[in-house]
């Protein structure tokens, strides 16, 4: 009886040990996910902001209409990335991957860089095409950021059961550092069994690649 009861005894302080441990690793998860958003969105959101803002200054003279709209646009943009560090505190990240591509294309085309576009029809989970909007987001804002590029190419395809996000541009950068953004997306596609990669091409160009399970089928 005796047994029993310190039997019990240290099991339970096992057990608090384990929930304690538990709550520990929940914390950190969290803390993790945030500073990735984080950094995620809101990289691209600065990088949008600079952007436009250095655009009007250029434009406030010789066409100020044309100014007017690029700071309405600017204004915009912060509102979203307000929104953004919100969603973020709450857990909730609602992204969607033709709105991402429809954003890319225009943040391209305002700092002069050509962009082209295929995507497939695929009916993508949530947490798929959450993965693929952030590589579109991150993939691009590096294309302005460090490249040279003066054309990209942005698509996606299905095949052997995955389906493939490729951002292609013509300028590489001097040095491809693989910073945070890449560590990011690389865990957002290896948590839903897939795989990124990042090489140049043969032309001096650059292409970014997503790989994930495809759990849906393709649409006509």
């Amino acid at each position: 009886m005796l047994y029993a009861a310190v039997r019990l005894v240290a099991v339970t302080r096992e057990l608090e040990r384990a929930r304690a441990e538990l709550a520990e690793a929940a914390v950190l998860r969290e803390r993790l996910r945030i500073s990735r958003d984080l950094h995620d969105g809101l990289g691209s959101s600065l990088t949008t902001i600079a952007l436009k803002g250095d655009l009007a200054r250029r434009l406030v003279e010789r066409d100020p209409v044309s100014a007017g709209h690029e700071l309405a646009d600017l204004v915009q943009v912060a509102r979203d990335a307000a929104q953004d560090v919100r969603n973020v505190a709450r857990g909730y990240r609602g992204m969607s991957l033709a709105e991402e591509v429809r954003r890319a294309v225009a943040l391209l085309e305002a700092s002069g860089v050509g962009c082209q576009t295929n995507l497939a029809g695929l009916e993508l989970d949530r947490r798929t095409e959450e993965a693929l909007a952030w590589a579109v987001r991150e993939g691009v804002t590096n294309v302005i950021r460090h490249s040279r590029a003066t054309t990209c190419s942005i698509s996606t395809s299905a095949a052997g059961g995955a389906v493939r996000l490729e951002l292609v541009n013509d300028g590489a950068p001097e040095r491809a550092a693989d910073g945070g953004g890449l560590t990011g997306l690389r865990e957002r596609a290896g948590g839903l069994g897939g795989s990124l990669r990042a090489e140049r091409t043969g032309n001096g160009g650059f292409r970014l690649s997503v790989e994930v399970p495809l759990a849906l089928d393709v649409t006509a």
